[in-house]
Parts: structure tokens; sequence; C-alpha cells
């Protein structure tokens, strides 16, 4: 023991120095060896351990299942007016990739469509199961899939308003008013087609047969629609829009999903599903059940001559 207070608290500081050294060159205790997936840090005599985040495929591979987030679109996406409950063809279309992969699909949370990806990376659900075009704001913040099937867009205006027809370059003027949906490919769209154009912004929020709405009754002067939505449209309210006339397509769209930056082992799993369907034209045979004008991928291959 030692004799004085002095020497009492060097000896203290000694038998200190002599853990910290001797810690820093102890081997890692069994099992716990470092890996990318778990950090240990030694500082100072102590061991910090950061135990890995699981990813969206394990978490999928140990439940069995692919929470869905999705916005309503008719036809793709809609509400049965009756029962409440979903249906579409983006509805079919992933309940089949459920059976592809052998796996649940759980309809966990709808959204608006400017918020799809907000709920994305926040982890509230692991695939987009409403498809949806690539744009920048898209491309740069999810990992889209390889496309389901094509779409295309038209500009539309109400059905008795024939100022455009003919005369692409009225539409890109301050005073014509495109209807679109804040954080959607309808805004970017408009804008990066039309960029004298104003804006007739809806909130993030809204569902897309909204911005149809804003046009027929006369807040907006046109909106840029696929001829899906607006034939779904018409059915219900007959002779209230039309595509301008005498004027190009505005874009070929290809369908995708989507899933958190960074899970690599997730999207692969979705898009080798989707190559699956692609071989069992899934796409088409939807597409015709609904009778709707949209087109599948195009094969990469073609068959020999018998």
């Amino acid at each position: 023991m030692p004799k004085t207070p002095l020497s009492f608290y060097l000896h203290i500081i000694a038998v200190a120095v002599i853990v910290v050294a001797v810690g820093r060159y102890l081997p890692l205790p069994s099992g716990e060896a470092e890996t990318m997936a778990t950090h240990r840090f030694r500082g100072e005599g102590q061991i910090i351990a950061t135990p890995a985040k699981e990813s969206v495929y394990d978490r999928v591979m140990r439940t069995g299942t692919i929470r869905c987030g999705y916005a309503v679109w008719p036809p793709y996406i809609r509400k049965n007016a009756n029962t409440g409950g979903l249906e579409g063809m983006n509805y079919d279309y992933i309940n089949e990739l459920g059976k592809v992969l052998d796996l649940k699909i759980d309809w966990a949370e709808e959204v608006g469509w400017g918020n799809l990806i907000e709920g994305l990376n926040t982890g509230r659900y692991d695939l987009i199961c409403a498809s949806m075009w690539p744009d920048a704001g898209r491309i740069k913040n999810a990992a889209l899939t390889i496309p389901a099937f094509y779409t295309a867009s038209y500009v539309y205006v109400r059905a008795d308003d024939a100022r455009f027809d003919g005369k692409p370059d009225l539409l890109n003027q301050p005073n014509i008013k495109f209807a679109a949906i804040d954080g959607d490919v309808t805004y970017s769209l408009a804008k990066n087609n039309f960029p004298n154009a104003a804006i007739h912004s809806l909130p993030a929020s809204a569902e897309g047969a909204q911005i149809v709405l804003e046009l027929t009754g006369g807040k907006a002067d046109a909106i840029i629609f696929e001829k899906a939505g607006a034939d779904d449209f018409l059915n219900k309210n007959p002779g209230s829009i039309r595509p301008v006339m005498g004027i190009p397509l505005v874009n070929t769209n290809p369908e995708v999903h989507a899933v958190k930056i960074g899970e690599h082992a997730f999207l692969t799993l979705i898009n080798n599903a989707i190559l699956v369907m692609q071989a069992n034209k899934t796409a088409e045979k939807l597409l015709a059940k609904y009778q709707m004008p949209s087109f599948g991928p195009a094969k990469p291959y073609q068959l020999p001559a018998n």
C-alpha cells in the first residue's frame, strides 16, 4: 500500500495507464471481429460497438412481407366505391410480383404523389408500388426499378377549348396555367416542356384526378396527362376534356417503381421479378384486362426462325 496520499494517487494513475496500454492491444472478444456491419472503436480503455442496421432485403426475407407505399391514380390504383378496397392495374401487377417472389404484399400506406419518396426514405414502407414516371427529383432521391411498362402523355384541355390546336407555342405563354402537383412529375413535365407558362400548383398530398378537376373547373388552362388516366376520367365525365389536336405527344414515359437509395440487394430482387414478369407478359395481360392504351416493354431478344 502507498504510504502517503501523493504516492496513493500516483499508484492509481500508474494502474490506469497500464490498463489503457494493455487494452489497446488485446484482441476483440470471440465472435466480435470487426466487420463492415459492426464498427468497434478503442479509445481511453473503452470499446464502443455500433450494431448493424437491418437492410430492407434482410427484413423482407425475415418477415416474408413487402410493405407497399402507394398513391391513388385511376385506373392504375383506385379505391372501390362499394368496398373501399384497392383495385387497378398496379394493384394486380404488384400482387403478381409477390407471387413470383413467394412473398406477401402489404399495402401499408396511402400517400400523396408529392410525398411518396419521403415515406420511402424514412422507412415507412419498402417499395413504391404505384408505378410512376422518372424525373430529376425521383432519380436523385430514390433507386428506380427497370420499367414495368410504358405510357404516353399528352396536353389536355377542356373539351370546348380550341385555342391551342395546331399551335403549341400558344401553350408556352405566361398567361397560360398548367395544373400540376408539387413534387410530382406533372410539375416537372410542365416546367420543362412549357417553361414560360405559369403553374397552378396543388399540394403534394393531392391525388392525380384532382389536377383534372382543376382543369374542368376553370382554374387551369391545360394539364399534362397520360391517356389511360384521361380515358378513365372521360368514362365518368363524358365530353369534359380532350387532347390538344395537331401537336406532338409530350413524352413517352417508362413506368417504374422505387426503393430506397443504397438498398441494392432489394432493388435487384424487384428487378429480377420484373424480368420474370416481362417474360410472362404480365403487364400486357393486365393492360388488356383494364383496356388501357399503354404498352409493355420491347423484348430484348428475337425468337429463332423454325
